[in-house]
């Protein structure tokens, strides 16, 4: 494996209407789209650990479920991200799990098929069907500034925003739990993989190596991310003395640091936040042997039992400008709220 960072080297929903049927038709060239309101009848809602049966209604700015003539309503542009999962203190039925709310700590609320005396089996469609509406809607995770669109890929644990006309890469991916596995992705404006249609018409991926090489390197402007456990001391309350001292060891132990490069700017720790969570700021500057010069900047952020760091790798000269694009992703990162 070809580790960006050397953690990973050392680390190494009557019953409840399917939303598809209330599609509109169709219009040439475009999806189709959800007619909304839309009213899902008996779903398990759950807030603040009390548990009730429901109707949720999904309007074009809200969720709103109406237990027993209450209303409990969460405005779109308040529901941050959904995702699906456990939830604390039922670790064995899957819920589909909203955070709410602008600032930690953010209240939770899940929802699942009520059918079949509260254990219906199509809590997962109606996972999907309600994402599909948020993407339409542009709302929780699918909220982003033009130009950049939502990247999901994550293994349902977190989603940020990148550019239009970026590519991702996933170059390893070892599953250590549902939500975190341990891996690298890249994500760049250069495609590391394309597709080659072979002489009798089938189709196979193919590696762009040289390319790969040149991110890594930083030759070529990329961000990375790494996933991987999270150990001692690391918490989304922050870091320990001991566990910032182990990221600044193993950031010193990346390849940007070794044979062929000259320190210029040691790595060093600062404090940072990733979507509520305290996180470590590391940076670093070396040259290679060519004289050019390249930045390592990482900031490192443990929200549950996932450490994530996040890696712009980028050369000197373009530090100032890829930094904009870097801390425009980081500050559009959502977790996931379900439990790993």
């Amino acid at each position: 494996m070809r580790a960006a960072f050397a953690i990973a080297a050392t680390l190494c929903f009557g019953g409840a209407a399917s939303i598809a049927s209330d599609i509109a038709p169709a219009v040439e060239g475009q999806a189709p789209r959800v007619s909304l309101p839309l009213t899902i009848e008996k779903v398990w809602y759950r807030s603040s650990g009390k548990r009730r049966q429901a109707d949720l209604t999904v309007t074009e700015d809200a969720f709103e479920f109406t237990a027993r003539k209450k209303v409990f309503s969460f405005p779109l542009d308040r529901i941050r991200v959904i995702s699906f999962g456990k939830m604390k203190n039922d670790v064995d039925t899957d819920w589909i799990v909203m955070s709410v709310g602008v600032t930690r700590p953010y209240d939770i609320v899940g929802f699942r098929d009520g059918q079949k005396w509260g254990y219906g089996g199509r809590t997962r469609e109606l996972f999907h069907d309600l994402r599909r509406v948020l993407k339409e809607l542009s709302a929780a995770q699918y909220r982003t500034s033009p130009g950049y669109q939502s990247y999901e890929d994550l293994n349902s644990g977190c989603t940020l925003a990148i550019p239009e006309s970026w590519n991702s890469y996933v170059e390893s991916l070892v599953l250590v739990g549902s939500h975190s596995p341990s891996g690298t992705t890249i994500l760049s404006a250069e495609p590391i993989r394309r597709v080659e249609i072979g002489a009798s018409g089938e189709t196979r991926p193919v590696d762009d190596l040289e390319t790969l090489d040149a991110i890594l390197a930083g030759q070529t402007p990329g961000i990375f991310i790494e996933r991987s456990r999270a150990g001692r001391g690391m918490s989304c309350r922050g870091f320990s003395a001991a566990a910032r001292e182990r990221l600044l060891v193993q950031a010193r132990e990346d390849p940007l640091f070794g044979e062929g490069h000259e320190v210029v700017e040691d790595v060093a720790a600062s404090s940072g936040v990733v979507d509520g969570c305290e996180a470590v700021r590391i940076r670093g500057r070396s040259r290679r042997h060519d004289g050019a010069e390249v930045v390592l900047d990482l900031m490192a952020v443990a929200p549950g039992q996932t450490l994530y760091v996040f890696g712009l790798r980028t050369p000197g000269e373009r530090y100032a400008n890829d930094l904009k694009t870097f801390e425009t992703a980081l500050s559009t990162v959502k977790f996931s709220v379900a439990l790993d």
